[in-house]
Formats: structure tokens, sequence, C-alpha cells
């Protein structure tokens, strides 16, 4: 009697649900990113720089000295660049440092100095703190953030502890003091005193807009502007109502409470006060998610008058 050959494989019934069911999974996928629900964030090549808190002439300075990567930009003209954005959140708000006109680019092996402005009330980026002495730094805590512009991916996130003196760089009349002892890693917290003080940690919270309405000609904060948003949950629904607030002590305003997950879109837009323009974005449009872009800062807007 001939025996009898059975050939091995899949039955075809069960060869049929397992296309189904990886077309279904395919189609979860696809509908997810075109919906917000999974957001691809594209590579930033970054090498966190080394972070110092030092003493110019008797006021305190926070330096960032790139140890590395890409050149960057400070200044989004700058092309053939990604452009980084530096934030700090303090105890009183959240600060967008402001680069000094001759601020472009920064390159690896360079030291841009981070000084606080008391005029202007804000915080501002140098190739060297001014030879003027610079205001002391007013906040004891704080936490600084760098932003990948274009790619809007958080890059650093680094606790800084501003306390007396710090360590020394070259003053304005040509003496030099200490140089710092040791670096520090991307995950530690920068705390270089000279007396102990408490350390704290400043965390933005999720579901948070916050930025700036400023003055273009001398970027003092304008308060009593009216900043507004609204949302939807997928970018084929429409728009929610505007919901509204006005910026406080300089210029600044947040909205807190938003939701975020699943996945919002936003626009935040500033109404236009009489005998006033703006200068540049009138309004903004971002996702908030779950993931690393659950709330947005710097949302910020330059007005001028007519």
């Amino acid at each position: 009697m001939p025996r009898q050959h059975r050939e091995g494989g899949i039955n075809e019934v069960i060869g049929t649900i397992l296309m189904v069911v990886l077309i279904i999974a395919l189609a979860v996928i696809i509908g997810g990113i075109v919906m917000g629900y999974i957001v691809i964030q594209p590579k930033s090549a970054y090498i966190p720089p080394r972070i110092e808190v030092v003493d110019y002439a008797g006021s305190r300075a926070i330096s960032l000295y790139s140890r590395g990567g890409d050149p960057a930009a400070l200044d989004p003209a700058e092309e053939n660049r990604y452009v980084l954005e530096i934030f700090l959140d303090t105890d009183r708000g959240t600060f967008k440092v402001v680069p000094d006109g001759d601020v472009k680019t920064w390159n690896p092996g360079e030291t841009i100095y981070i000084y606080y402005n008391n005029t202007a009330a804000e915080y501002r980026a140098g190739n060297e703190v001014p030879e003027y002495l610079p205001d002391s730094i007013p906040d004891a805590n704080i936490l600084l953030r760098v932003v990948d512009k274009r790619a809007q991916l958080l890059v650093l996130k680094e606790g800084v502890a501003v306390g007396g003196g710090g360590t020394g760089i070259p003053t304005p009349t040509g003496t030099t003091s200490p140089t710092p002892t040791g670096t520090t890693s991307p995950t530690m917290t920068v705390t270089i005193t000279t007396t102990p003080s408490p350390t704290q940690t400043i965390t933005p919270s999720c579901g948070t807009i916050t930025g700036r309405v400023y003055d273009a000609q001398n970027n003092n904060g304008l308060s009593g502007w009216t900043v507004r948003y609204r949302y939807r949950k997928s970018q084929g629904d429409p728009w929610s109502q505007y919901y509204s607030t006005t910026t406080g002590t300089n210029g600044i305003y947040s909205f807190t409470n938003l939701d975020y997950q699943p996945a919002h879109f936003y626009e935040v837009s500033i109404v236009i006060t009489t005998g006033w323009k703006v200068i540049g974005q009138t309004s903004y449009e971002f996702v908030l998610n779950p993931g690393q872009q659950c709330y947005q800062t710097g949302i910020d807007f330059k007005v001028e008058k007519l």
C-alpha cells in the first residue's frame, strides 16, 4: 500500500487570520500617528554641556561649556544648524534665556554664560559676562532645560542650586581666581556654594503652557495682556471655545491643568492691544501628549508700539 505524505505548512484559515491581525495592527499604528496618539520624535545630535555656577566680580552666573556634538544655533535665523532654546524654571516662574545680540551660534569647545539683567527682568546668555557688573541671580534653585526648537525635543533637564559665591572666572580687571575642580554629569544636580543651602527639585507640571509677552524695544514684560488658547482631540475635530488669561508681573502668563492624555492639539494666541503690533508669531500650534511634550514653555509674544 502506498504511503501518504502530508505537506507541512500553515493551514489556510490560520494564515488568513494572521494576515487580518497584521493589517489591523498596522492600521492602529498608522492611525495613532495620524491622530497624534503616537508621536515619533526626531533624534537630536546633542551632547549635554558641562554646567557650573561661577563668580564674576562678585556676581553669580551660570556657565555652559559645550563638550562636543554638532554645532548649534541660538538664533532661529541661522541655516543648516539645529536650534537650541534655553529655559530656566524658577519659583518666580519660567524664563526663556535671551541671547545677547552677538550670540548667534554655540560650537563645541565654546562657553556661554547665563546672567541676570534686573532692568529687563530677564536672564540673558553671552559669550562673556558684560564688563559692567551684572545683577545677582535672584533665584536660589533653578531647573535648566535645553530644547531642540525644530524637533520640539527636550534634550537636557538639570537642576542648578545657586548659592552665595560660586567659583571664579576672569574678572574685567584681568585677575583670575581659582578654577573649579571636578565636573558634573548630565544627571547630577549642580550645587556649588560656599555655605550649605537646601536643594529643591522644580519639575514643570504636565498639562501646563507658559510664556511671556514683552516689549520688543526694551525686552520689558507687559502685564495685563490677554492670551488665550483652544484645543481639539484630533486634527479632524472642531476647535473648542477660547479660554483666556492675562499676563502678570514681567509679562508672564500660564495655563494649568490642561488635558494631555490622550494627546490633545492646542493653539495659543495673543489678543492685540490697540496701538500695538506683534513682531513674529501671533499664534502657536502644538500637541500635548503623555511623553516629553506633556507641557510647553517659552510660548512668548514680542510686541511693539505702532
